[in-house]
């Protein structure tokens, strides 16, 4: 037996272990429960994963990256706590509903979606997968792991294989989510699990947004506050003038912040136009999110991404403050562009029935809901 904490009820109740195929590997101790958002919305339980990852990166980058020479030639252990409606719901190991996978930025976790697309999506009969992905503490304990997009791309990859995920009908990015996501859909057949459609919710984008510019003085930042930890109290200060003076819209915590310009400067966001073309040219089901008061990601540099993938702004779905359409934009595209005038950084949170419909609706255009 398995004991799990149910937090809400704050008591110990009991929970059979499963012995065979992938549960016998899953630590699924330590669970906790929380309410939705409606009252009578089913509960969320957390449920924990180590996953041992990046082993072949390092080995060669022990050859080839200075800074990794002593990096564990076996990887780093992830310890991964994550939500999954489908076992919630008793739909076991495989499950016949159709799957999102949903993926936060950095800084994020699934309580970022657990009140909005997480409860819409599982109540229209979808079953929800949504990891937590470490952060910069992670990074400051194991000195090793630094958010670069090939290891956020093989961590993804290991904890799937893990869930014995082969199957996913919609992988849901948000913010710099993107690019490892990219690179999971673009994968080789087996590789990684089979991408039915994709959709990119205020995606980072292959342009370079004032929060990095200068980007000589970003990077310095980010190299001191990696390789010299007596500079990083230097480095904090930095990061709380620029906000206090208005300088940078990311709030000044500062892990986070070092979190958020570190993955993106790691991301190779810059060279990842191809990326963007060759879902175009698979004519791959997607669905981008954008927002015209996002004040992390200006409009200009989201709607780059829009255009690489073949969307003008005559394309857009726009949609109101009010969540409302207001214009609607080309039908019956592989390609959907939806724009919000009120949707921030995070449209699922400002706009959750329009940004779970439009999920909805492209599982449905896939023939994976009905």
């Amino acid at each position: 037996m398995t004991l799990i904490r149910c937090q809400q009820l704050g008591r110990l109740v009991h929970h059979p272990r499963v012995t065979t195929g992938i549960w016998s590997s899953l630590s699924a101790s330590l669970t906790s429960t929380r309410t939705l958002g409606a009252d009578d919305a089913p509960a969320l339980r957390e449920h924990r994963v180590s996953v041992r990852t990046c082993g072949a990166l390092y080995r060669q980058w022990r050859k080839t990256k200075p800074e990794y020479r002593d990096a564990p030639e076996d990887g780093v252990v992830v310890d991964i706590p994550f939500v999954f409606t489908r076992w919630d719901d008793g739909g076991g190991s495989g499950g016949q509903r159709p799957l999102a996978v949903v993926l936060h930025g950095a800084p994020g976790g699934y309580g970022d979606f657990s009140e909005n697309l997480v409860p819409r999506l599982r109540a229209a009969g979808v079953d929800v997968l949504v990891p937590n992905l470490p952060g910069m503490a992670f990074s400051l304990q194991n000195k090793f792991f630094w958010h670069s997009i090939e290891e956020r791309t093989a961590l993804l990859k290991d904890f799937l294989k893990e869930m014995n995920i082969t199957r996913i009908d919609a992988l849901v990015a948000h913010s710099a989510a993107i690019f490892p996501s990219l690179r999971i859909t673009l994968e080789e057949p087996g590789a990684a699990p089979a991408v039915k459609s994709l959709a990119l919710l205020a995606p980072n984008s292959i342009l370079t947004p004032k929060t990095l510019e200068p980007l000589w003085l970003t990077r310095r930042i980010v190299r001191a506050y990696r390789r010299f930890p007596l500079l990083r109290p230097l480095v904090g200060a930095v990061v709380r003038t620029a906000h206090s003076l208005g300088l940078s819209p990311l709030k000044p915590v500062v892990e986070d912040f070092m979190l958020s310009v570190t993955t993106y400067l790691e991301s190779r966001y810059a060279e990842s136009s191809p990326l963007l073309e060759a879902v175009s040219l698979r004519r791959l089901p997607t669905l981008v999110a954008i927002s015209r008061d996002d004040r992390l990601l200006p409009y200009p540099v989201l709607l780059a991404v829009c255009t690489t993938l073949g969307a003008g702004e005559e394309d857009m779905w726009c949609f109101g403050p009010d969540g409302q359409l207001r214009r609607p934009g080309k039908p019956d595209s592989w390609l959907k562009v939806v724009c919000f005038d009120k949707g921030s950084h995070y449209p699922f949170i400002k706009q959750p029935d329009v940004c779970a419909d439009e999920i909805l609706q492209l599982l449905r255009r896939i023939g994976s809901l009905s």
